[in-house]
């Protein structure tokens, strides 16, 4: 690189922002999940509904090998909670602003501008003449290293919201102990269950008031009329209303084919579908359980912000 361009301050102020715009797009948290230990073994992997909006309801409790009558059996669940972990968004890991602000000299055009300011200061020393203002002499390096560190505090800043919006996020999906008669297991309605401990397949009731713990699919509608509020998934200002809808019967397509040959419909125009973290505004419904924790639609917002 040409030193005296590399000096000029219109042209790093031109690197910064092509680093700023495609760099600094809402900052990534590091974390992950810890590796399976080797030779331990492996749990069945129970089944799971890819487009659960789209196959017939029959085919969705094929799939989920679960009886809409009597739920569960208790060591079904069992074996599908081990395998799946509990149904919660685990918090986001937190940093401390010393971390953020340290991770965001991490980069290769960050570390070159700050060594092109390095230079910048030495060459200057160098040429300083005797009697020169100080400020004069050192004003390059000076700018650089001020548009350096104005960067890193607007990542920091970054960061730190990000790490605030997953935290409202899973506040949002939790939920308190589900009422009386709201999971049916080995055949009966059971009440205060924790919502943590249920897996695909159970069948659940929802009623009005209160929040959905996972997504599920509509079984059957107990009222005239049902809705849920999705604003924090769809964007939508209103409720939207629900029903017990097959959309691959309406299309024609047989029983059996429709989890291959129906596509999956926009979030906001699945009418069979109740999601984690929701609240229901009019109405009870009986839906089965078809995603938990990560899985859910809420899980993966988090998931496409933490990865």
């Amino acid at each position: 690189m040409n030193l005296a361009l590399a000096r000029r301050p219109s042209f790093l102020l031109f690197l910064l922002f092509v680093h700023s715009t495609f760099a600094h797009l809402p900052l990534p948290l590091r974390g992950g999940g810890k590796a399976p230990r080797r030779g331990a073994p492996e749990l069945p992997r129970p089944p799971i509904v890819l487009r659960p909006s789209s196959p017939a309801l029959s085919d969705v409790l094929r799939i989920l090998d679960v009886d809409d009558r009597l739920g569960l059996a208790s060591s079904d669940v069992a074996r599908r909670l081990a395998a799946l972990g509990p149904n919660k968004v685990d918090p986001p890991p937190s940093a401390s602003i010393f971390f953020l602000l340290v991770e965001q000299f991490d980069d290769r055009l960050v570390q070159i501008l700050l060594a092109v300011a390095v230079l910048s200061a030495t060459f200057a020393y160098m040429e300083t003449s005797v009697g020169e203002s100080l400020w004069k002499t050192f004003m390059e390096p000076l700018v650089i290293l001020s548009i350096l560190f104005l960067n890193a505090a607007t990542g920091v800043a970054q960061s730190l919201s990000a790490e605030k919006s997953l935290s409202a996020l899973v506040d949002m999906s939790s939920s308190g102990l589900m009422e009386d008669g709201a999971v049916l297991r080995d055949g009966l309605w059971e009440g205060q269950v924790d919502p943590v401990d249920l897996v695909p397949g159970d069948v659940v009731r929802v009623r009005a008031g209160e929040k959905i713990p996972a997504d599920a699919r509509i079984v059957k509608v107990e009222t005239s009329a049902f809705s849920t509020e999705e604003g924090g998934l769809t964007g939508e200002s209103v409720a939207t209303m629900k029903a017990a809808r097959d959309f691959g019967a309406e299309e024609g397509v047989r029983e059996g084919d429709t989890y291959e040959y129906c596509e999956e419909k926009p979030l906001a125009e699945r009418e069979n579908m109740v999601y984690g973290g929701t609240t229901v505004t009019v109405g009870s419904a009986v839906c089965v359980v078809v995603a938990t924790g990560r899985e859910t639609e809420m899980g993966k917002i988090q998931k496409g912000v933490v990865a």
